[in-house]
């Protein structure tokens, strides 16, 4: 509640935030001004921990974060005093449609990032570490949004930077964050041979098993190598609700290129209905779509009747919440199997 209320002030706040006036390094804390000008960094900092919050949530939180990011207004309207977390989560928000805006504004926070880490090493200040983790927040963020505009090259420069920064400072578990992603990017961009070179150079404890399992399964699966990709994920136990989740889609994936759509389809709708959540939030949202999009894919090869693949629609349609993107996805689906069925009984 405290941080809504701060988010509800922030709204509306200056814009552009005012700067805080200082005296010999410290704050002036005996000018009315300049204690509202604090105030209102304040709520702005609260502002980004609020969203951060929503972003977090089950179901529609995502919905609600990008609704209040909208209420606040645009994010250079703010100006020069920003702070990091409410500037990151309204890029991340607002831009989402527009991967080119969104790139161009994180490369700028990245750099603002950078200027703070060096007057912070400079002091040698407790703040390093954190800005550290902001900078490859923003990197990996960087990352995602050329990714998904299929600029594979510059996302690999990116990944490269990153392994490169974090290695020379110690952080080997951010290095291999780095390579991991590369070594997926390589695979999306069609070059398995580098992949394969990539995955040798990934160091297992640092990233975690699960992660390192899922680039062997999908460097196999790139490879056409089905059978070697499905017996490593079936040998294999998910440590975490996100793990689970990937190899129970990929397996469905490899069943159905073996020639195994029925298993799959059992398999996919026996995961969906032990979690629903797991699937179906706004959290999780790209992880449903996909495998959602297993699932149909296997009823249409499956022989089934058009009734259990109406349930499947009731089902997702009752268990998404307010996750407007799913319930559409299925509203879709459901639109076109009525089609279907009402041609075949012409």
């Amino acid at each position: 509640e405290a941080l809504k209320r701060a988010f509800e002030r922030c709204v509306e706040s200056s814009r552009p935030l005012p700067p805080l006036a200082v005296k010999g390094g410290d704050f002036i804390d005996d000018d009315d001004d300049n204690l509202a000008a604090l105030k209102e960094r304040e709520d702005a900092e609260k502002a980004g921990e609020y969203l951060e919050r929503l972003m977090k949530e089950d179901f529609d939180g995502k919905k609600k974060a990008r609704r209040c990011a909208e209420m606040l207004g645009p994010v250079d309207a703010f100006g020069r005093e920003m702070p990091f977390k409410l500037e990151f989560y309204m890029i991340l928000l607002l831009e989402e449609e527009e991967e080119l805006g969104m790139v161009e504004k994180l490369t700028r926070l990245a750099r603002k990032c950078e200027v703070q880490l060096g007057n912070s090493s400079a002091s040698a200040s407790a703040s390093t570490s954190i800005w550290k983790q902001r900078r490859n927040e923003v990197l990996f963020a960087i990352v995602n949004a050329r990714a998904k505009r299929n600029e594979y090259r510059a996302a690999l420069s990116v990944c490269g930077r990153i392994c490169a920064t974090n290695g020379v400072e110690g952080d080997a578990r951010t290095e291999h964050a780095a390579r991991s992603t590369a070594l997926r990017i390589l695979v999306a961009s069609g070059d398995v041979g580098k992949a394969h070179a990539m995955l040798e150079t990934i160091d297992e404890a640092s990233i975690g098993r699960d992660a390192m399992l899922m680039n062997r399964v999908l460097l196999s699966t790139a490879s056409g190598e089905y059978e070697n990709a499905l017996r490593l994920l079936q040998g294999s136990e998910g440590v975490d609700d996100a793990a689970a989740c990937a190899k129970k889609i990929c397996e469905c994936a490899l069943l159905v290129l073996k020639a195994q759509p029925k298993i799959a389809l059992k398999g996919m709708l026996d995961a969906l209905a032990n979690h629903p959540s797991h699937y179906l939030s706004t959290k999780n949202e790209d992880v449903g779509i996909v495998a959602l999009t297993n699932i149909c894919a296997c009823y249409d090869m499956s022989p089934s009747d058009a009734s259990a693949k109406m349930a499947f629609f009731r089902f997702v349609k009752s268990n998404c919440g307010a996750n407007e993107n799913i319930g559409n996805f299925i509203l879709k689906k459901q639109q076109q199997q009525q089609q279907q069925t009402v041609a075949a009984n012409y």
